[in-house]
């Protein structure tokens, strides 16, 4: 039991909490390991990658939309969209009325014209696939996120995201591997 306290210190010391002896113990069965990616595996900056704008509209200005409705939110991918816009000099919309839903995406009002972004399921998985040529497998597999903008004539813009994976996240898997 001294070497279970003394491994719970240690931890606490380098920011790993334990709540007791019996779940140090159990790491040593464990065989899947799920983590926050955001910041903990990722350095947490994801950037632009590809941006692919429904035929009937130009990338800017389904961009000024995507930008005016992700500047309502603090989340990160958001940030990375509004960031991009800015660098692009892409102008925002204002009244804006935003939905939050919380693991999904946005709901918007802008015009009295109605948009959805978010993830596939959210905006319509089937119609997220078919989209430009089923770009979304072609990204997802590259490890790219996804978002999605919908609007009245069904998805209007692809934007995917990639963030880099930090060097000591790399280490620390294969250190867990080993084990």
């Amino acid at each position: 039991m001294p070497a279970t306290l003394a491994a719970i210190s240690n931890g606490a010391k380098n920011g790993i909490l334990l709540k007791g002896g019996i779940h140090l113990e159990h790491l040593s069965v464990i065989k899947l390991l799920a983590v926050d990616k955001t910041g903990t595996l990722t350095v947490g900056s994801p950037v632009i990658t590809d941006v692919i704008a429904r035929e009937d509209l130009s990338e800017q200005e389904a961009l000024s939309v995507l930008a005016s409705i992700e500047a309502q939110s603090n989340h990160p991918l958001a940030q990375a969209i509004t960031k991009y816009a800015n660098e692009q000099n892409i102008q925002t919309l204002q009244g804006i009325d935003i939905e939050d839903v919380p693991g999904w995406g946005i709901k918007a009002k802008i015009n009295n014209k109605s948009y959805v972004v978010g993830k596939p399921d959210f905006v319509g998985s089937e119609a997220a696939k078919e989209f430009s040529n089923q770009a979304l497998s072609t990204l997802a597999e590259e490890g790219k996120t996804v978002i999605f903008m919908k609007d009245d004539k069904g998805i209007a813009l692809l934007v995917a995201l990639k963030d880099t994976v930090r060097d000591e996240a790399k280490i620390a898997i294969k250190q867990l591997k080993e084990l």
